[in-house]
């Protein structure tokens, strides 16, 4: 038994960071990358991308986008010191209870936007008869991509793109030709430092954070599995809604 793979991978990277007066800063970056692989075991669940090669014979064919590539990706984030308060542009002659109160807040945000990773078109291997250890892909007969406008979560992928190979005969499939719908989040957060002593290290830090702030719906993979019935295709899942915690941090 050989264990051995191969992965390549390219990246173009554009990044913008200012600082502003008052407490104002942000930082943009951008990736446009492509990442080819043989073998992407370990990253995902998918069996048809695993360690154990469809035809250990004809390992050309493996050769695809990594389940894990995510050809673009954005992300925003700033953070903005509230002008209000002891040290600041507005209020710094307040009366210490009301600066204790209002004063010396800072909110943060962080946008991030990237297109979807990949899956394979899959089959249980015993429809063909083979190794159920190894990993059985369908046969492509068309484009799978459907035109954004005849996507819908019971149908993400052109379904009749593909169909099962006959018995005894490998699918002819490439790993990850479908790929699944991108994403958008945005994470936001406010906190303050409350001093209690006289020591600088003395204090107290307050923290509200909301995570996918705008509780924006992103959608899991699609069901690739083509002998799985009318599911083929659809979308049941997504990822997480609206988070909120809060937490204190005692510092001393």
């Amino acid at each position: 038994m050989q264990y051995a793979g191969s992965s390549s991978y390219n990246g173009l990277e554009a990044k913008v960071q200012k600082r502003w007066g008052q407490g104002l800063w942000f930082l943009a970056s951008y990736t446009a990358s492509k990442s080819m692989d043989n073998n992407s075991e370990g990253t995902n669940q998918d069996s048809a991308s695993g360690s154990v090669p469809q035809n250990s014979n004809d390992l050309k064919a493996e050769w695809a986008r990594s389940t894990f590539d995510v050809p673009q990706r954005f992300v925003f984030s700033g953070v903005y010191q509230l002008p209000y308060g002891h040290g600041r542009h507005f209020g710094n002659t307040v009366a210490k209870p009301l600066d204790w109160i209002l004063g010396g807040w800072q909110l943060s945000a962080i946008y991030s936007a990237q297109s979807g990773t990949f899956v394979t078109a899959e089959m249980s291997c015993t429809d063909i008869e083979a190794d159920p250890n190894v990993s059985c892909r369908a046969n492509e007969v068309a484009n799978p991509t459907l035109p954004k406008r005849q996507r819908t979560l019971a149908r993400w992928f052109n379904t009749a793109a593909f169909a099962i190979p006959s018995t005894d005969t490998y699918g002819d499939a490439a790993r990850d030709t479908i790929q699944a719908p991108g994403g958008q989040n945005v994470d936001m957060g406010i906190h303050k430092y409350f001093r209690w002593g006289k020591e600088e290290a003395q204090r107290i830090q307050f923290r509200a954070e909301m995570f996918n702030a705008f509780n924006h719906v992103n959608f899991g993979i699609p069901n690739n599995v083509i002998d799985s019935g009318p599911a083929f295709g659809a979308i049941t899942s997504s990822a997480a809604a609206r988070e909120v915690q809060f937490a204190l941090r005692f510092e001393f």
